[in-house]
């Protein structure tokens, strides 16, 4: 019998986890890579949010990768898709951010039970976000990661090929 091994690289990974009287509980957050993150003008949202103080709180983190600052707009949205606030955040280089019960601290919800954040990036690049769906019961989170706002296609010509 002839056995080979096969090395297959994984990417890193950073957990998050809290410990409790039952264990342990948490969250896993992927390897970045720079060029994989926001840019300018280019936008990414969080759903799933809540801000409800009787059992969930919710939390936005947000990191830049590369070598110059970034600058990006946070807006609030309940889930009918009203704006409820938005607040500017800065980046420096390889600086990580976060931002609990954002809509408790920002927007003065407490009985928000759907929300969402759209997170734009006004000035850098390598900008990635993340979210947290924390239960206050026993704080146990659920990792809520970026949806990229979809690039609006461009208009075709009736000639275009």
């Amino acid at each position: 019998m002839w056995l080979q091994w096969v090395v297959i690289p994984l990417p890193p990974c950073c957990p998050d986890a809290n410990c409790y009287a039952g264990g342990t509980q948490g969250q896993d957050y992927p390897a970045l890579v720079a060029s994989e993150g926001l840019s300018a003008t280019q936008s990414a949202y969080l759903t799933g949010l809540t801000e409800n103080t009787a059992r969930y709180r919710s939390n936005i983190g947000m990191v830049n990768v590369r070598g110059e600052p970034a600058t990006v707009l946070v807006g609030l949205f309940n889930g009918d898709g009203t704006r409820l606030t938005e607040y500017p955040a800065s980046l420096g280089v390889g600086q990580w951010s976060q931002v609990t019960q954002l809509f408790l601290n920002h927007a003065g919800q407490t009985a928000m039970d759907r929300g969402y954040a759209k997170v734009t990036v006004e000035f850098g690049s390598g900008v990635f976000a993340f979210g947290s769906v924390v239960d206050n019961i026993t704080n146990d989170p659920t990792a809520v990661a970026m949806q990229r706002e979809p690039r609006a296609s461009r208009p075709r010509h009736w000639n275009d090929p």
